[in-house]
């Protein structure tokens, strides 16, 4: 009977201390990198849909020029894995390894995963 009455008093304690938890508030390094990873789901998703607008606003301005030159495929399928993230005073930088597959015509190209990238940088936090 005591071990009931024990096992009792230990659910009402564990019960207790865990209903006034409120979360647990997100750091700021996992703010940016959360952060980092919509920004490359909007160029990922900017880029299938081949969508000049958005990429050119979310990427550096050589870099989208080189890829705007480049959007002629008819379709194509694209996958980014984020393998590490490095954070610096103020900057984020995404490491990923990248693959994809394009259709230009009667054509397919396609890419095996491929090393990896610093694919995004975010500054000024």
């Amino acid at each position: 009977m005591k071990v009931v009455y024990a096992f009792c008093i230990f659910v009402a304690f564990v019960s207790a201390g865990c209903s006034g938890n409120k979360g647990i508030k997100p750091s700021e390094d996992s703010l940016r990198t959360k952060e980092a990873m919509e920004l490359i789901n909007i160029i990922q998703t900017a880029y299938q849909e081949r969508n000049s607008e958005v990429l050119a606003r979310n990427m550096d301005p050589v870099v989208a020029k080189n890829i705007l030159s480049e959007l002629s495929f008819e379709k194509v399928e694209l996958y980014f894995t984020p393998w590490i993230v490095r954070i610096k005073e103020s900057s984020t930088i995404i490491n990923a390894g990248w693959q994809g597959k394009w259709v230009y015509g009667d054509r397919e190209i396609e890419r095996k995963p491929r090393g990896s990238r610093g694919i995004v940088g975010i500054a000024a936090w």
